[in-house]
């Protein structure tokens, strides 16, 4: 689908649909044959299914062995588990974090420096 802008007082905007249709429908509705006139650049992707997405749930929360829990997923809570299992948070949980009140921000920086502590405490002695 092509955008056209017009620079009138209205800005109205025009969308012309380039399609291929089928020529026996073009004929029945009465309607001039419409020709697809927009090059695809289209690759196809090198990995199939979700390998070529971010994963924002990670799969050792097991959410396809039990589908409803995805229903009560609390994100803050996961991202607390991750902090605590020292797992590397992904860019959601990065983002999600930075839109956070300080008082929930507060409450993971506690949780990480108790963990961290604890790691030390571990490792040096």
């Amino acid at each position: 689908m092509e955008k056209h802008h017009h620079n009138d007082d209205n800005k109205k905007e025009d969308y012309i649909m380039n399609a291929n249709v089928c020529r026996k429908l073009t004929k029945i509705l009465n309607i001039d044959e419409m020709k697809h006139t927009e090059k695809n650049n289209y690759e196809q992707p090198t990995k199939s299914g979700l390998s070529n997405c971010n994963v924002i749930i990670p799969p050792y929360y097991q959410l396809h062995k039990h589908p409803s829990k995805l229903l009560d997923i609390d994100y803050y809570e996961m991202i607390k588990d991750d902090i605590k299992n020292f797992r590397i948070l992904n860019e959601y949980q990065l983002k999600y974090i930075k839109e956070l009140s300080s008082e929930y921000k507060d409450e993971l920086f506690e949780i990480y420096n108790k963990c961290t502590i604890l790691f030390n405490d571990i490792i040096n002695n």
